[in-house]
């Protein structure tokens, strides 16, 4: 049977554009003020789109992110 090494992946969300819905990547940092997590803006990067529009179903990556991974 072959091992199948799974890669360590950064922390991802599913970002809805109208019917469309796409996989980013994202930076959390804490906000001193109100004392809770928050994203770190511009540091989202897209990786992929989900086929089909929903917001489970296959991931179709982008090449960059599956060279780095």
């Amino acid at each position: 049977m072959a091992v199948v090494e799974i890669p360590k992946l950064p922390p991802l969300m599913v970002v809805g554009q109208g019917k469309y819905k796409y996989v980013s990547t994202y930076k959390i940092a804490w906000d001193k003020e109100l004392k809770q997590p928050r994203r770190i803006a511009g540091q989202n990067k897209t990786v992929g789109k989900i086929i089909g529009g929903g917001v489970e179903g296959v991931i179709e990556w982008t090449d960059a992110f599956m060279e780095e991974h």
